[in-house]
């Protein structure tokens, strides 16, 4: 097992960001204008594009949004070709655990960034992300993500950022996890008043579904409780394939079950605030 103290982020310690105002360039211009400064007049190609990475990442200070984007937008090649291998290699490789986290760190720094702004900027953030690093990839002559790829990792995260939010509005504590926890599957932990504590693993409507599915193929719930779980929204797991699996809920983030998402947050959260009580109390009578 790896073991790392890195975190993404901690609960109540992350600041909005304070933004020039837009005379002076929004946030995506800002952030290309960032990159040229660390190419300092270099021709860009990729593998410039990973030490300006590089240099970000050792200088970021993670309540800095620009800082965030442009990772995003520089990272957009690498990320592209991970993401690729990814999907052609299903059934494992040997640089599978390199390239799995490489992409969360990518989405690491996707939901810090988005914590990390007001919400005035995130109407059309994800357009204008995608085309920022649309463009970055043909500058550098490399493979964007598909439309499929990125809508899917957005479509997940954006999910994962209006769960975390709408848990600390209603008053939980929330940790989003280390890089080996959520290589693990968890996405965050949430604790309440109580002290009870619940490690999740958020998924879409589909995500949730086909992951029943694998489950229940692989012996570790049965056909009454899946079909329990396609019900219920949710699902506590106790087994898992590894010695080291961490007891995980699954929890189903799905706008026809929860409401409206938009600019990364809940509409309402009444009905999710009903199912996160309810997946405490289930997994209480687990323990």
């Amino acid at each position: 097992m790896i073991h790392s103290k890195w975190r993404r982020f901690l609960p109540g310690s992350r600041k909005q960001t304070t933004l020039p105002s837009h005379e002076s360039g929004d946030i995506f211009w800002q952030a290309k204008q960032l990159i040229m400064e660390l190419a300092a007049g270099r021709k860009l190609d990729q593998q410039l594009m990973v030490e300006v990475v590089r240099r970000l990442r050792k200088e970021r200070d993670e309540s800095n949004a620009i800082q965030g984007i442009a990772i995003l937008i520089a990272e957009a090649p690498r990320v592209s070709e991970a993401q690729a291998d990814m999907d052609d290699h299903r059934g494992g490789y040997r640089n599978h655990k390199a390239r799995l986290y490489e992409l969360i760190d990518f989405n690491d720094v996707f939901v810090e960034t988005i914590l990390a702004l007001p919400s005035y900027e995130l109407t059309d953030f994800e357009q204008q992300l995608k085309k920022a690093m649309s463009d970055m990839c043909d500058e550098v002559y490399a493979f964007m993500l598909s439309d499929k790829q990125y809508e899917a990792i957005t479509h997940g995260l954006s999910r994962e950022i209006a769960v975390y939010k709408a848990a600390k509005e209603l008053g939980y504590d929330v940790r989003m996890t280390s890089r080996v926890e959520d290589a693990h599957g968890v996405d965050m932990i949430i604790r309440d008043a109580r002290g009870r504590s619940m490690s999740i693993d958020c998924k879409t409507r589909s995500s949730y579904h086909f992951r029943l599915l694998d489950i229940k193929k692989d012996g570790f719930i049965s056909e009454q409780e899946r079909l329990d779980a396609e019900l219920q929204g949710f699902i506590v797991l106790t087994r898992g394939k590894h010695s080291d699996f961490v007891r995980t809920t699954l929890f189903r983030v799905s706008t026809e079950d929860l409401g409206e998402i938009r600019a990364f947050s809940f509409v309402d959260s009444t009905k999710f605030a009903d199912l996160l009580k309810r997946a405490m109390d289930a997994q209480l009578r687990k323990d």
